[in-house]
Parts: C-alpha cells; structure tokens; sequence
C-alpha cells in the first residue's frame, strides 16, 4: 500500500478538518454566555418586575463579603486572618472601602468595588 493510491482521500481528510476547525472557530467566536437570571424569566409579570428592579439596585450588589471563622474559639487566629486579608484587599487596589466587623467566633470583612481610598475599619 502507497500512501499515493490514497492521495485523494487523504487531501479530502484534510479539507474536512480544516473546515470543521473553521467552523469550530467561529462557533466559538460567536458564543456568549448570558449569565443574568433574571433578564431570562417572564418580564410581564409585576412580581418578577419588581424582583428584578429590587436585585439590579440592590446596594449588596456591589460589596463582596468574606466571612472568616474556625472551628474553635480562637478570637486572635481570626483578628490575624481578618487583618491579613484586609491587607491584602488593600494592596489589590481594587477596592473602594474596607471594613472589618469582628464577631465572637466569625470575622467579616466587607469591600465594595471601586478605586482605593482611604477607609475606617
């Protein structure tokens, strides 16, 4: 067997590969993730309406909380792990307010997104 017998197919493989690739590609290109929940339920209905106007303004929206908590009552393990990712938050520069709110058994760290400015804690 010589791969010349097989020239035609062999080129004919080759052409369906480059198009599936092509293909492949521009389906790729072209796909979008809609990942809003609610933009996909019914919108005449009042409920979801108002549902939908309470989330999208919703102050939460912008604040990322980190809850930080041990499985013993170790108040200066959390204050550390609290401070350190307060600092780390800090250096990020990615947000706007920091603040910290430590608990008996549960550190909270709250930041909201934004430029870095100077905030309590």
């Amino acid at each position: 067997m010589s791969f010349r017998q097989y020239k035609l197919r062999w080129s004919f493989i080759f052409l369906v590969l480059v198009a599936v690739t092509g293909l492949f590609l521009t389906g790729l290109h072209r796909l979008t993730f809609d990942t809003d929940l609610v933009a996909s339920l019914p919108q005449d209905d009042p409920v979801l309406a108002d549902a939908h106007r309470i989330i999208t303004h919703h102050p939460i929206q912008d604040r990322v909380v980190i809850d930080v908590s041990l499985p013993r009552a170790d108040q200066e393990g959390l204050v550390g792990a609290a401070a350190l990712i307060e600092q780390r938050l800090r250096e990020s520069g990615l947000f706007q307010d920091i603040h910290v709110v430590v608990g008996e058994n549960t550190n909270f760290c709250a930041a909201e997104p934004g430029g870095v400015h100077d905030a309590g804690v």
